[in-house]
């Protein structure tokens, strides 16, 4: 039995360093120590107490003297020796540990840190003994010569927000980093903002953004309704809106009271008021004026648009008469059987007009009942009177100086409303509804063109040989003078010359299909026009018919003169479209159209030009460059055989290369989906291998234009490099 398990050991038996070392022997074999690090794993409760008693009562210390050369982490322990953390040296130590341990290679790296990565890393005494668990206060004390920003961390410390000098530090930063220059700007900044910047803290502390905003510029007018989400809390408080209505009447240049009539919701939206509108008033612009200014004798009807249901009300249809009346200068009864639509139109009176099913004389008789009205005296008419055609012309003679027209084009410009409101209904009614063709049968002697009416006529374009009429008037506005002509037309040739009705409601919206269907009698190339049909590229048939007719019209006669199709030759001849449908591939557009033939994607010479343009851009600067370089020290796993680069620049440790079509889609000819997968496969293991031998690799895909300029901003941006251009 060992002298130490033995009931009394010899009095300084511990003070001999040799039964020492027996002793951590023995222990050692007992614990299956195996290296100097299973030590940490071993409580001071299997030393004896006399022995520990002279070391301080720490193992460690024990430790420490036997095996002097190893570099011990005393917070690895079970317990940290007496006062170990009081020099600031040890816990400068034990962070510069921690922060290898966590993978940190800069300061900034230690706002993620939290307070759990230090207990679970043998740090919890520490936060605990002198710095009241606070990871965010020892961080900042122990690199107190970085300047450190508190909300960065996970958590800001606790009370740090209460802090108004914190609050504005904060503000500060936030104000640089978000680019703001003057107040202004920082009427952009939205809870989202402060939440993604880590101020949610100073948002919680204050209650708003408008809160925040305006603690940081205490001297300045901060217009709380210009944020974002303004609070229903804040247009509770009557002032504020009074306030907000003053600040808009500046806005909207009103000087005086009767401006505010002109308004609408949308200004009242347009200038952050559509919370308040929606919140408080039902987003009635006239509500929320005669709530603040109720010291103003409004007039509801004269606003843009009356509340909701304010005609409903008998009393405010009566204000509205007497109103009226007043206006007209109507003295007596009699004077209201002068009434017409037209004066309701001309006062504001449409809204009232139309609940009375837009008949004057019920307006007149519901409003003055006191009164014995003879319904003939009103503004009408005898029955057949519009079957009269001296009354038709006469109408509209009266009608034409009315609206102050000076020639016959002006009718173009009439409505319906313009007969209805002069008392013409019946002659609209006559013409079933149309009073475009009232014009047209009582002027016959004028060529009209109906297309040029604000709407045409119902269902007239329908009608083929209007749609032909128009094309042809069309032709003659644009100067064409032969079929081939019509290919340069375009969607705002219709809009500009009335036509974009016809142009949707008859052929999509498509100028093409416009020409082809109403000429079809001429044979049409599709794809010469600006804009092709929608949907015409996804056709397969219209996509081959393409590619025969290119191939007619560039003289290629055997299919291996497609390998020199160039993005040019489709430009210049049309086919940009079918370009954008194969991602800008000439060698896909080409492997699709014609299937059967055996394709070596190598030998399409756009490929081919564009790798030699980048090794003579890249040769200029750096001449050893090498071309389709074998590299030793890049072999694949299961081949072993030596990896390829396009370009090789030993001299950068640089590689390129080139991505043809290959690379990004499935093609048929090569093996369809698997093929794509092993090849991306292989393209990926390529750059594991390059990065492991800390080679640089850059990959040009085939939609390069062979701009050198961009290619050599490519290599900057990958590599920081200055060069010329």
């Amino acid at each position: 039995m060992n002298v130490w398990e033995e009931r009394r050991v010899p009095p300084n038996f511990w003070s001999n360093i040799e039964n020492q070392k027996d002793f951590l022997g023995w222990l050692a074999k007992k614990h299956n120590v195996k290296c100097l690090n299973d030590w940490y794993s071993i409580p001071s409760s299997e030393f004896p107490v006399r022995l520990l008693k002279i070391y301080g009562n720490y193992h460690s210390r024990i430790l420490a003297r036997h095996f002097p050369k190893h570099k011990w982490l005393e917070w690895k322990f079970v317990r940290t020796p007496h006062n170990f953390w009081f020099p600031m040296a040890n816990r400068r130590r034990y962070m510069d540990w921690l922060g290898n341990k966590l993978g940190y290679t800069k300061m900034e790296d230690w706002y993620g840190v939290t307070g759990e990565d230090f207990r679970k890393n043998y740090g919890a005494s520490l936060l605990e003994r002198y710095y009241k668990n606070s990871y965010q206060r020892t961080i900042m004390d122990i690199y107190n010569e970085f300047k450190w920003c508190d909300w960065l961390f996970e958590s800001a410390p606790d009370g740090f927000w209460n802090n108004a000098n914190n609050r504005k530090r904060y503000m500060i930063w936030l104000g640089n980093k978000l680019g703001y220059k003057n107040i202004q700007d920082w009427y952009n900044l939205t809870h989202e903002l402060l939440s993604q910047n880590k101020g949610y803290g100073i948002y919680h502390n204050l209650g708003s953004v408008s809160a925040v905003v305006k603690e940081y510029f205490p001297h300045n007018d901060i217009n709380e309704w210009q944020f974002q989400g303004c609070s229903r809390n804040f247009w509770r408080e009557k002032s504020n809106r009074r306030r907000y209505l003053d600040w808009l009447q500046k806005k909207l240049g009103y000087t005086k009271i009767e401006d505010w009539y002109k308004v609408t919701g949308q200004d009242f939206r347009n200038n952050y008021g559509g919370g308040l509108l929606n919140a408080y008033y039902n987003n009635s612009p006239s509500a929320i004026l005669i709530d603040i200014y109720s010291d103003f004798q409004w007039h509801e009807w004269l606003f843009i648009s009356t509340p909701q249901s304010f005609w409903d009300k008998k009393e405010n249809r009566r204000r509205y008469i007497n109103w009226l009346e007043q206006k007209l200068g109507y003295t007596k009864y009699e004077d209201w059987y002068r009434i017409t639509a037209n004066d309701f139109q001309m006062n504001n009176g449409f809204g009232f007009l139309n609940h009375y099913k837009n008949s004057p004389s019920k307006v007149v008789v519901d409003n003055f009942q006191e009164y014995d009205w003879d319904i003939s005296k009103f503004y009408n008419r005898p029955q057949a009177y519009w079957q009269d055609s001296g009354n038709q012309r006469e109408f509209l003679k009266n009608l034409f100086n009315l609206l102050g027209y000076t020639n016959l084009d002006n009718w173009y410009k009439s409505r319906h409303e313009d007969f209805t409101n002069s008392g013409g209904s019946g002659l609209i009614k006559y013409y079933g509804g149309s009073h475009i063709k009232a014009i047209i049968e009582n002027y016959p002697e004028y060529n009209w063109l109906e297309w040029k009416f604000i709407s045409t006529p119902q269902k007239f374009w329908s009608n083929h040989d209007n749609r032909k009429k128009y094309m042809i008037w069309l032709g003659e506005q644009l100067s064409f003078s032969k079929f081939e002509d019509w290919y340069k037309i375009s969607t705002v040739d219709f809009e500009i010359n009335y036509g974009n009705g016809m142009l949707h409601a008859c052929f999509g919206g498509s100028p093409s299909r416009a020409v082809t269907e109403t000429f079809p009698e001429y044979q049409w190339v599709e794809w010469m026009f600006n804009v092709v049909p929608q949907g015409f590229w996804k056709k397969k048939t219209n996509r081959k018919n393409y590619l025969n007719w290119l191939a007619n019209r560039l003289g290629i006669t055997d299919l291996k003169e497609w390998y020199e199709i160039t993005k040019k030759r489709f430009v210049d001849n049309y086919g940009s479209g079918l370009l954008d449908y194969y991602h800008n591939s000439c060698a896909l557009a080409v492997l699709d159209c014609f299937p059967n033939y055996d394709w070596e994607i190598e030998n399409f010479s756009q490929r081919r030009a564009n790798q030699k343009r980048i090794y003579k851009i890249v040769k200029a600067i750096w001449s050893d460059t090498k071309w389709q370089y074998k590299h030793p020290d890049l072999r694949f796993k299961d081949s072993g055989r030596k990896m390829e680069l396009d370009i090789w620049i030993p001299s950068m440790k640089i590689g390129i290369e080139y991505q043809g079509e290959q690379h990004f889609f499935p093609v048929k000819q090569w093996g369809g989906d698997i093929a794509l997968k092993n090849l991306q496969t292989r393209d990926q293991e390529k750059r594991d291998v390059c990065k492991v031998k800390d080679i640089k690799l850059i990959e040009i895909p085939y939609s390069w234009d062979g701009d050198k300029k961009s290619l050599i901003e490519k290599i900057q941006q990958v590599f920081k490099l200055h060069l010329s251009t």
